[in-house]
């Protein structure tokens, strides 16, 4: 009986101390459970942290593509206007040589005028030139800018999305489960289309997260998952400097182009204007010689009339047999005749003025509407974005190239 006692005795001891022991495992599990939820969440804070500071950086960088992209695209606006005029110009030089092709032989010369305009079309053409190498140079730069925008946007919202992922994962859901009696359950969803870690293994993405949830004797229970959204602050660091790099140049880049408008009206302007001074004193000079070769005309047509009716009475009056006053009217006949050939002379060099002069106010009211219409009409290229050199068909107005329009 004693023995029984004994045995009992000493199975409730047992029972005790091993009672003891799995509480005193429970609570070491417990606090090792803890420690780990507690590195856990101080690991995902730092990413958050490290996701936020990148996200900040990634905004100031696409405001100032922003900024830089608004820039860019005034300034190209202003160099495809500035292109427009200075192509309209030169449609109206080239149809005043045009017009000028066309001067009778006799003033189809070289004058002052001609090399004017000459220069004019030179000058005219190279600005062109220039304006559309600009263009050229500031939609590069736009081809880099806005992609990369683009991409720091992606690179930012796929890392709010992380940090909204980390945060569920912080903090604590209701459970939709029912939950047995006497235990809590708080633990949260699993996020969609995560993989073991094992499998994950071999993908490159974003830090683990861990996912802590309560079982229900009161313990902590870790889980790791992982969510693919691959980032990589290398590349988004990469970006950042070629931003920086691609903005350092652009006021520089900017007021070149500035420079370069301002230097192509002030040259345009300049021959242009010496143009239309020559073409004026050119028209002037045609009027003065025209009108004193009608009043030369009117002066040779008097003496002419006047010279054939005096001889015509100095014949009436000669007598037969007076040879020394037939050789006298024989003289004057042909001091007549010279005179006839000298109107007839005046008359053509006068035709020759008029037509000068002409064709010189033609040129004086041609206008880039006028000049466009010629061009197209002739089959001439007469759009705005077509190089020098190049032929290309009349634009349809449906159709405006990316570059350039119709010059109005």
């Amino acid at each position: 009986m004693r023995k029984a006692q004994f045995l009992c005795s000493d199975m409730l001891g047992r029972l005790q101390r091993y009672e003891n022991a799995e509480i005193a495992n429970k609570k070491a599990q417990e606090d090792l459970d803890n420690k780990a939820k507690d590195r856990a969440k101080k690991e995902a804070r730092k990413r958050i942290q490290d996701h936020a500071r990148m996200i900040d950086r990634c905004k100031v960088a696409m405001v100032l593509i922003d900024d830089a992209v608004t820039r860019l695209e005034a300034c190209l606006s202003k160099l495809v206007h500035e292109r427009y005029a200075r192509f309209a110009d030169l449609q109206v030089c080239e149809l005043r040589l045009k017009h000028r092709e066309g001067r009778p032989d006799q003033e189809n010369f070289k004058d002052n005028l001609h090399a004017n305009l000459e220069s004019e079309q030179k000058v005219l053409a190279t600005c062109r030139e220039e304006m559309m190498a600009r263009e050229e140079q500031v939609t590069s730069k736009l081809e880099v800018l806005v992609p990369l925008r683009k991409d720091l946007a992606k690179d930012m919202a796929t890392r709010r999305l992380i940090i909204e992922h980390e945060m569920t994962n912080l903090r604590p859901a209701k459970s939709s489960h029912k939950v047995k009696p006497g235990g809590s359950d708080c633990s949260l969803p699993k996020i969609a289309d995560a993989k073991p870690a094992d499998e994950a293994a071999g993908n490159v993405a974003t830090p683990t997260q861990s996912t802590m949830s309560l079982d229900h004797s009161g313990g902590m229970e870790a889980s790791t998952t992982s969510v693919h959204h691959h980032v990589d602050n290398e590349v988004s660091l990469k970006m950042i400097t070629e931003t920086e790099k691609l903005l350092d140049g652009v006021e520089e880049f900017m007021d070149k182009g500035d420079e370069a408008i301002k230097k192509s009206k002030r040259t345009s302007g300049v021959v242009t204007k010496a143009v239309e001074n020559s073409l004026t004193a050119r028209t002037r000079h045609l009027q003065e010689l025209k009108s004193s070769l009608e009043s030369r005309v009117l002066d040779v047509s008097y003496a002419i009339q006047t010279a054939e009716r005096e001889l015509h009475k100095y014949e009436r009056r000669l007598e037969a047999g007076d040879a020394a006053k037939r050789s006298t009217l024989q003289s004057h006949r042909q001091v007549l005749a010279e005179l006839e050939k000298t109107k007839a002379d005046l008359i053509e060099d006068l035709r020759h003025k008029t037509r000068a002069l002409n064709i010189d106010n033609t040129c004086r009211r041609v206008t880039p509407q006028v000049a466009a219409s010629a061009s197209q009409k002739e089959g001439r290229p007469s759009s705005a974005s077509t190089k020098p050199g190049a032929e290309s068909s009349p634009p349809s107005p449906s159709s405006p190239q990316p570059g350039g329009d119709a010059a109005g």
